[in-house]
């Protein structure tokens, strides 16, 4: 599958994602959108928030990573596969 070369070798996975967007709406549909370029199913979203200036101040290292991956490019993932 383009953008998912693991896919044969991946039962499962875990991904955070935070995407910049003018509603929260859009910014579903950016997350949709990526996973569905990457071929990811996605089976169930556990938790969507927005994030504070206080939140991000706070984030933890792999977390700020995604960040500011999205702050450049829109949109930001981190994923864990088992």
């Amino acid at each position: 599958m383009p953008g998912n070369d693991h896919h044969e070798s991946v039962r499962g996975a875990l991904v955070t994602i935070i995407a910049f967007a003018e509603s929260g709406q859009r910014a579903l549909e950016r997350v949709v959108n990526l996973l569905v370029i990457k071929a990811w199913t996605i089976k169930e979203i556990k938790i969507i928030q927005v994030l504070s200036d206080e939140k991000i101040s706070q984030l933890e290292q792999t977390m700020k990573r995604i960040y500011q991956e999205s702050e450049r490019a829109g949109i930001g993932l981190h994923i864990d596969t088992w």
